[in-house]
């Protein structure tokens, strides 16, 4: 068996380190708590237990003046206000990514935002952050990709332990899925760096390997996931919790072993299984070698040397990359070092190029991205890659570098695979130049051309300068593809706006359907010639007009009367012309009537008050209220005959009527019926008969019998409106002729004749 291979990454996350010094720092002659294990590591339990710090599930067992601490995968965001409700002492250990992650799901859930989680419900870390959002939707790693349609805007997030390319995957799929629906998508990078890069390391780790370990707590997340990934490449891999574990893989004849660590793994564990291994190299059957649990206190330090693959260099770019370069040094430059010492300031190393080694030194906070520093990490010969930055000390004569920038760029890298393939990604404008603008990803340039900033002319290029851009690959032309620079990227912003816009306006058009009821907010009140003629109402982000007329059922001078400004109401798609970009809507339509108002209000029988409006020769119209008005005959005016209703009535009056008849619209009002009729004294003769009537006694009978027969055709042509109303009553009344047919004038003779 050769020497394992062993991960760069050994020991917990500076996280996790950090968490468990907040949990030891908490314990007093009083026992600590921690909600839900510090990390998902049984030897870190049982060294927390061990000082006074126990597990507890739920801050309901806690009493008063205990001690909570959070651990590192964060906690529910009512856990908080319960422990200052209950007077319980809180160290929250929860991870720095984490809390960011919170506080972003808070501000989009805020927002209006439908929160969609990447990864196991069952998780900690995964039930504290959905408890950051009003409304969310738990996707399971491997479950089928269901999500609710009903929400208009989506905040995507992954738990930090989630395969990166299955991440990616996932939210790739559901963006594609709601952007069809014409949803607005947002996808958060969320998965911890040292999850990415320990993952990325694991893959090329396992191509040729015939054996992995991870050791570390099978319940740990990042754990298991690192054994897919070995899993994946159909090697076979293990989780090593301790060194006993070690007996499982007996059977394999191993010729090359891996071995990676989780992140909530304790360094000592990695290097007691290291050791085993190391010691029994010539030894294939595991199982007979003595296994001591205490190993690692009595063990000499075991050199830990990181795999390192062989690089063919073929272009003059590569060269400088992997450092084999002339002599002179610039900033900016990728160099190859070799640690010579390692102390707390930083790592002194051997810059070596055209075979002179010069001496570098990278400084403590250049180490790492996450700007956490362990010496136990490196080792003396250890060979890694780092960039020249500028002199902090004019006097140092070592080259000053940086690893953390160089990591920075293999992060980036990595995430170009994606832009490549037509993913859209965000850049931050570094500079301007002539015909457009300059931004760099780990160690690709993107250039955007002016054309394709934005949807029309850009002036001032200097402005975009330090500005963020959402932006596309542009594919280069196939004649323009062969002379293309590989590390050079143009990219167009304005392809995604145009794409955005027409899918907001084909959205708009879909819903710009003749009847359909839209919502929509009142922009402005429009007038010509000092009268209004419409009010321009905001659907979409896009004006529709709706004309006075079709504001209200009765006549509006002033739409302010109908409708408030920046207000929102429901609004009736009247037409609709794409190629006109217009639409016309109404408000009217979808209130009642005032027939229909009057009908709910007004039955006949009753006794209504009223101002005469409008007086004809056939009768008087009546408003009851506006927009609705009532007839009263001419005949119902009075019991006595007239033969015009301006005999008895004047436009202003203010008269109270009875409802006869209310039909087809129309209301039939009686002025007579609320007047007692006059009593008639009849003249008899001595005989006891009736004495013959008077001419006039007999005109008037014979006049009201005539009237009694209805309204006549000649009549009914006759009446006419000088103005449209919506209810227009008229009454069953009759012509001058009727009132004199079959009338027997000879009657009226004098009776010498």
């Amino acid at each position: 068996m050769q020497r394992p291979i062993i991960s760069e990454f050994i020991g917990p996350c500076s996280s996790v380190e950090r968490a468990i010094k907040l949990a030891l720092s908490s314990k007093n002659d009083k026992k600590s708590y921690s909600l839900g294990p510090i990390a998902h590591n049984k030897n870190i339990v049982d060294l927390l237990e061990k000082n006074n710090v126990f597990v507890v599930e739920n801050i309901d067992e806690l009493a008063s003046g205990d001690t909570l601490v959070i651990s590192a995968h964060g906690c529910k965001k009512e856990v908080y206000s319960l422990a200052t409700e209950r007077g319980i002492n809180l160290i929250d250990a929860t991870c720095p990514s984490i809390i960011k992650i919170h506080n972003e799901v808070e501000s989009y859930s805020s927002k209006g935002y439908h929160l969609i989680m990447i990864g196991d419900k069952n998780h900690r870390e995964v039930k504290g952050v959905v408890s950051y959002a009003k409304s969310y939707t738990i996707i399971g790693a491997d479950d089928e990709i269901i999500v609710p349609t009903d929400y208009d805007k989506y905040v995507i997030v992954a738990q930090t332990t989630l395969q990166s390319d299955k991440y990616e995957f996932i939210s790739k799929k559901i963006e594609n899925l709601l952007s069809n629906l014409k949803k607005i998508v947002v996808i958060l990078n969320t998965i911890c760096y040292t999850t990415i890069r320990r993952q990325l390391e694991a893959r090329e780790l396992c191509k040729n390997a015939d054996l992995v370990l991870v050791v570390g707590d099978k319940k740990s997340a990042n754990v298991n996931k690192l054994l897919q990934i070995a899993r994946s490449f159909d090697k076979p891999a293990y989780i090593i919790e301790n060194v006993n574990d070690l007996k499982s893989i007996a059977k394999y004849n191993i010729t090359m072993p891996t071995i990676l660590s989780g992140a909530s793994t304790p360094k000592e564990l990695v290097m007691e299984v290291i050791n085993i291994m190391e010691q029994n190299i010539n030894t294939v059957d595991v199982n007979e070698v003595e296994v001591k649990t205490e190993a690692v206190v009595t063990a000499e330090p075991v050199e830990v040397k990181t795999a390192k693959k062989e690089v063919e260099i073929t272009t003059m770019e590569e060269a400088l990359k992997h450092g084999f370069a002339p002599r002179s040094y610039r900033e900016g430059m990728t160099v190859k070092a070799t640690i010579q010492t390692i102390d707390p300031t930083g790592v002194t190393v051997f810059v070596n190029l055209n075979g002179k080694n010069d001496s570098g030194f990278i400084a403590a906070d250049e180490m790492e991205i996450d700007g956490t520093y362990d010496m136990s990490k490196y080792a003396i010969g250890d060979n890694l890659q780092a960039i020249i930055i500028p002199k902090t000390d004019a006097k140092l004569k070592a080259i000053n570098l940086s690893k953390k920038k160089f990591d920075e760029i293999l992060v980036a890298d990595e995430a170009v695979k994606a832009i490549k393939e037509g993913e859209e990604f965000n850049l931050t404008i570094q500079s301007a130049i002539k015909g457009g603008l300059l931004g760099k990803i780990g160690s690709y340039s993107i250039f955007v051309p002016a054309s394709q900033i934005r949807i029309g002319y850009v002036k001032n290029l200097e402005e975009y300068v330090g500005k963020k851009l959402r932006l596309r690959i542009l594919p280069p032309k196939e004649e323009e593809a062969k002379k293309a620079n590989p590390k050079r990227i143009v990219a167009s912003q304005r392809i995604i706006l145009e794409e955005e816009k027409l899918a907001k306006e084909d959205a708009f058009w879909d819903a710009m359907q003749v009847n359909n009821i839209v919502e929509g907010k009142v922009k402005r009140f429009a007038k010509k010639d000092d009268k209004y003629f419409g009010i321009f109402v905001s659907i979409m982000n896009k004006d529709c007009l709706l004309h006075i007329s079709d504001l209200s059922w009765t006549k509006v001078d002033d739409p302010s009367t109908v409708l408030e400004l920046n207000k929102k109401y429901e609004f009736v798609v009247l037409k609709a012309d794409r190629d006109a970009d217009k639409v016309s809507l109404g408000y009217k339509q979808l209130q009642k009537q005032p027939y229909e108002l009057a009908a709910e209000k007004y039955h006949v029988g009753d006794v209504v008050k009223g101002k005469v409006e409008r007086i004809k020769d056939f009768g008087a119209f009546i408003s009851i209220e506006p927009g609705i008005d009532g007839l009263v005959h001419v005949s119902e005016i009075c019991h006595k005959w007239i033969s015009n209703a301006n005999e008895a009535l004047k436009i202003g009056d203010e008269v109270e009527a009875k409802i006869i008849s209310f039909e087809k619209n129309k209301i039939t009002l009686s002025i007579k019926a609320l007047i007692e009729a006059p009593v008639v004294e009849e003249v008899v003769a001595e005989e006891g008969k009736e004495e013959k009537a008077s001419r006039t006694d007999r005109f008037n009978k014979r006049a009201a019998k005539a009237e009694d027969k209805g309204e006549k055709k000649a009549r009914k042509e006759k009446v006419e409106d000088d103005e449209p109303h919506e209810y227009v009553s008229t009454t069953n009344g009759a012509t001058m002729a009727d009132l004199f047919k079959g009338l027997d004038l000879t009657q009226f003779t004098d009776d010498a004749e």
